[in-house]
C-alpha cells in the first residue's frame, strides 16, 4: 500500500483539535442498537437507519481496534472504558482520552501504526494531479511537491494487474 500525504502524515488536518470522544454502545446497559435509535431521533429524519444501526453495531470493535494500536482511552476505578453522557444520548457511550484529548491521541497511534507497517509505503509533502493510463489502464500517479505549484511534477509507477511495484519517484 502507498500513501501519499500533503503534508506530513497526521498533520495539516483538524483530527488532532478534535477534542471530543467517540460513542460507542461498550457499556453492559447498552446496546448498538439503543445507540441507533438516539442517533435517528438527534437525526431530524436525515439519518439513514439502515447505516446508523451498522456505524453503531461496529463501534465496539473499532474502539477495541483503537485500543490495539496505543490509544489511551480513558479508564474507571475499575480499568474499565470511562464511559460519559453527552449531548443526545440516552445512555453512557462516550469514550475520551484525558478528557478531551481523543483527536490528537487517535491521529498519533495511527500514524505510528502505519509508521511502523512495513507493507505502507508513505509519500509525504506530495499530493497527486492525476492518474497516468495507457490503454485504458492506470499505469501510475502524477504527483506534485505540495504548496509548490512551480515544482516540476513526479510520477510514480503502478502495475496494470494489480501487483506490488516498488515506488520510484521520476522527474517528468
Amino acid at each position: 500500500v502507498t500513501v501519499i500525504s500533503a503534508a506530513q502524515l497526521g498533520q495539516g488536518a483538524s483530527t488532532a483539535w478534535a477534542q471530543g470522544g467517540i460513542a460507542a454502545a461498550i457499556a453492559e446497559d447498552d446496546s448498538a442498537e439503543a445507540h441507533a435509535a438516539d442517533t435517528i431521533a438527534a437525526g431530524a429524519g436525515l439519518v439513514d437507519a439502515t447505516v446508523a444501526l451498522g456505524l453503531a453495531r461496529e463501534a465496539e470493535a473499532r474502539i477495541h481496534d483503537l485500543l490495539r494500536y496505543g490509544v489511551p482511552f480513558d479508564r474507571d476505578l475499575e480499568g474499565r472504558l470511562a464511559v460519559g453522557r453527552e449531548a443526545a444520548h440516552s445512555a453512557r457511550r462516550i469514550v475520551h482520552v484525558r478528557g478531551d484529548m481523543a483527536g490528537k491521541a487517535i491521529i498519533s497511534a495511527l500514524t505510528d501504526a502505519v509508521r511502523r507497517t512495513p507493507s505502507i509505503q508513505l509519500i509525504e509533502g506530495f499530493a497527486a494531479e492525476a492518474l497516468l493510463t495507457q490503454d485504458g489502464a492506470v499505469t501510475g500517479l502524477r504527483l506534485r511537491k505540495s504548496n509548490d505549484a512551480a515544482a516540476r511534477p513526479v510520477a510514480i509507477a503502478a502495475r496494470a494487474d494489480g501487483t506490488p511495484v516498488e515506488i520510484g519517484v521520476t522527474s517528468l
